[in-house]
């Protein structure tokens, strides 16, 4: 194992600790070499190594253009409450959500690569800001935040999402496995767990100083961008005002590939207040 691996999963392995109150689960710091094979669930003869189980799971996921799809929103912190809404997504260039509460829109979110708007109609207010701003520069792209929202790993700042770029090694006892990005600035870490048995992506874990991101992923859906995630539940530790979600999206009915069920965000007028972006949360 070299020094970066396990620098890194030392690190990981502590914010996986972490994970446990979105997982339920045990975690262990047991760790094998990313080159010795594992065996592939379901075929006693298939053993393939962590690398090249996640050069599979970079295989499996396929390129798109547009999706609309709908979601319902549960934030438990930092106070209780929930909405459903609609998604319209273009690959890489924009993210648009659309909140409903009691039948009528009350907020719109709308992320590019440039900027973040939120406009909370009900009270007549928006944010404006710059995505890196809103970020403290981390080098996250739209790209990266639809793959996180979607439960799809990704290489932060990166659309090369293959084991080159990646450290991977093994959790036998817990039945899970670990691909670490290497090349990220320095003060941030970040990690997939993946399951053993099939595979699939279950958690993503990523720290900038004293904040902590957790993702755990549920309920995989074969779409035609591959496997997506139904439930994504979410939990930010270590921030001014902790925070924690669930998103329940549903695939059966969304729309992939379809310009013309895409919708256009419309910016607040001038009777809108603006506020700052550490007010975003209470927007809500």
């Amino acid at each position: 194992m070299n020094r970066f691996l396990n620098k890194k999963l030392i690190i990981l392995l502590v914010v996986v600790g972490q994970i446990l109150f979105l997982a339920g689960c045990r975690s262990s710091k047991t760790v094998v070499r990313p080159d010795e094979p594992t065996q592939v669930a379901g075929n006693e003869s298939d053993k393939m190594t962590t690398a090249q189980r996640f050069d599979s799971v970079a295989a499996g996921i396929k390129d798109y253009d547009c999706f609309a799809a709908s979601f319902k929103i549960s934030i438990n912190k930092p106070q209780r409450i929930s909405f459903n809404g609609r998604a319209y997504v273009e690959r890489d260039k924009s993210i648009y959500l659309s909140l409903r509460k009691f039948g009528m829109e009350v907020a719109r979110l709308y992320l590019t690569n440039d900027s973040l708007v939120a406009v909370d109609k009900f009270n007549r207010r928006y944010v404006a800001e710059s995505l890196s701003s809103v970020l403290a520069s981390c080098p996250v792209t739209v790209g990266d935040i639809q793959s996180l929202l979607t439960g799809q790993p990704f290489a932060i700042g990166d659309s090369k999402l293959n084991s080159v770029n990646f450290e991977t090694s093994e959790q036998p006892e817990n039945g899970r496995w670990i691909a670490i990005p290497g090349g990220l600035p320095d003060g941030l870490e970040s990690g997939f767990l993946f399951s053993l048995d099939t595979n699939d992506l279950l958690a993503l874990a990523v720290r900038g100083g004293a904040t902590t991101f957790l993702a755990r992923y549920t309920g995989i859906y074969q779409s035609p961008a591959g496997p997506v995630s139904g439930n994504v539940a979410v939990g930010v530790t270590g921030s001014k005002i902790p925070l924690e979600l669930d998103i329940e999206w549903t695939w059966t009915g969304a729309a992939w590939n379809k310009p013309s069920d895409m919708r256009q965000f419309v910016y607040p007028d001038r009777d809108y207040k603006r506020i700052a972006a550490a007010d975003l949360l209470k927007m809500m």
